[in-house]
């Protein structure tokens, strides 16, 4: 990851203002705004000089985070009808002013930009309980998932589906210690419903830029454009931040093969990460304690 303190120059960031196209040329159109507290938070796309989109992203004031509701809110806005060909819809940006569990790793204030490839109806009928647990957790065929990605215990959350956490994160190494930011892959019935960034309110505060590349699936399930990086920028100018899914890329659909019933369900359930970790380490060492006994009952030969 490239950081660097600040943010000098980018187009795609700035002077967001819906124009014409003139032929050849590269543009940046707006989608929803909203206002949010002090400040205000816009959609966008960008596209390049042949008309196929090169990033999709939100950008919100600055002033935002210094006018924040007490409680989880999430404010929904759509993505402009030019980023019809990539695999998204619209943009929930969702406030989590303590964070979530696991506590030891989530549990700071943050926000989670979830960038979802079905509608707010599709979204409203996923209930998370009852019967519809076993579409949350409905194990994607493999190529389907990046590497790295596993299922977070008792991930299942309304409207969105359940989360896969890349294990290989900064947050989860050593001892839980919190995070600063990391990306979040969703699905539902097999599919993918959403790509997430989650950005720390500090992390916004400290005025940190950086573009990352993503962990990347082999296998698509529309033919659409998705991203290959995304990054945070702040703007002192605009006194702006945006937070995009870039580097989009063509990519052909993969039809999703029925369910095994020996990978069907994945009932692991949600954010139990930090003890579903200490369970798995505990595990190992009472696997380990079994085999030097197993091992020291052998009889000599």
């Amino acid at each position: 990851m490239n950081y660097k303190k600040g943010f000098k120059t980018l187009i795609a960031a700035t002077g967001m203002a819906l124009g014409v196209i003139g032929p050849g040329q590269a543009a940046t159109l707006t989608g929803d705004s909203q206002p949010i507290g002090m400040g205000t938070a816009r959609t966008y796309v960008t596209l390049d000089s042949t008309g196929n989109p090169t990033t999709l992203g939100l950008a919100f004031s600055a002033a935002i985070l210094s006018d924040l509701p007490l409680t989880e809110t999430e404010y929904n806005l759509q993505f402009p009808q030019q980023a019809a060909p990539t695999a998204f819809t619209h943009m929930g940006f969702d406030w989590n002013p303590h964070g979530h569990e696991p506590p030891g790793i989530y549990g700071v204030p943050h926000f989670d930009f979830h960038f979802y490839t079905i509608s707010p109806p599709a979204r409203a009928q996923i209930t998370a309980i009852g019967e519809d647990l076993a579409k949350v957790y409905q194990a994607p065929p493999a190529g389907f998932v990046p590497a790295d990605y596993i299922l977070a215990p008792e991930s299942a959350i309304p409207g969105q589906g359940s989360h896969w956490v890349d294990l290989t994160a900064a947050e989860y190494q050593g001892d839980p210690h919190g995070f600063g930011e990391t990306l979040i892959y969703g699905f539902y019935n097999g599919e993918m419903v959403f790509i997430e960034p989650m950005i720390s309110k500090s992390t916004l505060e400290d005025q940190l830029s950086f573009t990352q590349d993503l962990k990347l699936p082999t296998l698509y399930p529309q033919s659409a454009y998705y991203p290959t990086t995304y990054s945070l920028a702040y703007s002192a100018a605009a006194s702006e931040y945006t937070v995009a899914l870039g580097g989009l890329e063509f990519r052909q659909r993969t039809a999703v093969p029925e369910p095994s019933a020996a990978g069907g369900l994945l009932f692991l359930g949600m954010f139990g990460m930090g003890s579903f970790l200490q369970r798995q380490r505990q595990r190992q060492s009472v696997l380990a304690d079994r085999a030097t006994t197993l091992k020291q009952r052998q009889p000599k030969i």
